[in-house]
């Protein structure tokens, strides 16, 4: 629905990252899971050019918010969003 908005970002605890890569690969078929979604897994993965969803953990998130506030995604999933219980604290 969203996708003309995208590239997509997904942030998600580290045990859910691999769910939603399979999720995303299962419910949109157009897209090939090893060139269009990209998965960091540390803080020194490289952005990929040809991804348009990309996949973090909160605390790779939190490490690498100055790439991705820089990235101007508009479109977000925060998966188990009370992990932002507070819009003081850092990761939030």
């Amino acid at each position: 629905m969203y996708k003309g908005d995208w590239p997509l970002l997904i942030i998600a605890p580290s045990s859910l990252r691999y769910t939603w890569k399979d999720e995303i690969s299962k419910w949109i078929p157009t897209l090939n899971p090893e060139k269009d979604i990209q998965m960091f897994k540390t803080g020194k993965d490289k952005w990929s050019a040809d991804a348009c969803v990309f996949i973090f953990s909160y605390d790779l998130a939190t490490k690498r918010h100055e790439e991705l506030e820089s990235k101007n995604f508009k479109a977000i999933i925060a998966d188990e969003a009370h992990y932002l219980k507070s819009r003081d604290s850092k990761r939030s």
